[in-house]
């Protein structure tokens, strides 16, 4: 469930550079996204409900105290097809840590038999798809995963261990792509800086 930012590289399919910060204003999302509420009703413990919107279109705000520094990353360790990854850095560090926050764009996402009527999957069919993706990038769970949200459409989180970082990772699915945020540290120090800017962050994620 990881991906993992790698230095130093230019974007990896990633994002035009010249485009600049895909800004946002600052919103906590506070309820179901009204395109799920028929199939998914709030508090729903036993399936995932996929997003029915583009998730390559996403937008948000670069956290205060953060810059974007996308090309100096890459993802060293994609889990499906990359699109594209979006990578910003305290300004209090010099560039090309690994303490940073990110967003990664996926495409190719296959749900095979799991998808029902209503776009949603059972949650051991995406546990399962979690597994994988931790064996694959050699990741370790810190943290049970749980249910949370992203602009209103239901989400994963969850921490976890690699050799070289911490980090807290959140999954967004639809039925073909994979919107994955994960806010690294490899100094224990920046700990609580990376998670402050991770929570503006998925405040701050708008899918159309």
């Amino acid at each position: 469930m990881l991906t993992a930012c790698g230095l130093p590289s230019t974007l990896g399919g990633g994002e035009d550079e010249t485009d600049g910060p895909r800004d946002t204003p600052r919103e906590p999302p506070t309820e179901l996204h009204p395109g799920l509420r028929d199939c998914a009703p709030e508090g729903s413990d036993d399936s995932l409900s996929l997003a029915d919107s583009d998730l390559e279109a996403a937008t948000w705000s670069t956290p205060a105290g953060f810059h974007d520094v996308s090309s100096y990353y890459h993802e060293d360790n994609p889990v499906e097809d990359i699109g594209w990854i979006w990578v910003a850095a305290p300004e209090s560090l010099p560039n090309r840590t690994l303490d940073v926050i990110s967003v990664n764009y996926y495409t190719g996402v296959g749900w095979n038999e799991h998808t029902d009527d209503c776009e949603a999957v059972p949650l051991e069919a995406v546990e399962e798809r979690l597994a994988q993706y931790r064996t694959q990038i050699g990741a370790k769970e810190l943290s049970e995963a749980e249910m949370t949200e992203i602009n209103g459409y239901p989400a994963i989180k969850q921490d976890l261990r690699l050799n070289d970082y911490d980090y807290e990772g959140y999954w967004l699915f639809s039925t073909t792509q994979l919107l994955h945020v994960y806010c690294q540290w490899e100094n224990p120090e920046m700990e609580s800086e990376i998670r402050q800017g991770c929570s503006d962050l998925v405040s701050s994620l708008k899918v159309p």
